[in-house]
């Protein structure tokens, strides 16, 4: 069959992929209300969730832990997106960024964690400032105004 691309996943393996796409944002909204709630005196309002998890911060192990499993979930909606797309290029670019977002923001996480407030900043935290400044997540939200149509483009706007 001509135009028709194969690959080795079942239908139902695709859908687990695909339903990782719900539980991530889930799972990283949730990390950032837990782990807030937990860290006392922080203030959601005028704090960087990458305070959260800076080095010496109550918190750092459980959202390091949490963002690399939340990483882990994308990429495997990206995945999911990627077999699904078919021909469909602008989707399967889009599949690409997502898991650039992902391994960013577990480089971010795991490797170059901000130092807490008043604390003389390091070469960590001038790649965490890097690394933050993400453009893979306005390239995916882009490529996915054009692959896709009706209420899914007007989420993304």
């Amino acid at each position: 069959m001509a135009g028709i691309i194969h690959h080795p996943l079942k239908p139902t393996e695709v859908k687990i992929l695909l339903v990782c796409g719900i539980f991530a944002p889930i799972l990283c909204i949730s990390t950032d209300i837990l782990a807030g709630t937990r860290y006392a005196g922080y203030s959601f309002t005028s704090q960087a969730v990458s305070e959260l998890f800076a080095m010496g911060a109550p918190t750092s192990h459980l959202v390091v832990t949490l963002f690399t499993i939340y990483d882990v979930l994308l990429i495997a909606f990206a995945l999911g997106i990627w077999v699904s797309a078919g021909r469909n290029i602008a989707l399967r670019i889009m599949s690409l960024m997502m898991v650039g977002n992902a391994v960013t923001g577990m480089m971010l996480s795991n490797f170059f964690p901000m130092h807490m407030r008043g604390v003389e900043p390091t070469f960590t935290d001038t790649m965490h400032a890097i690394l933050a400044s993400n453009p893979f997540v306005l390239l995916t939200v882009g490529l996915g105004i054009v692959a896709f149509r009706n209420w899914f483009r007007i989420y993304s706007i």
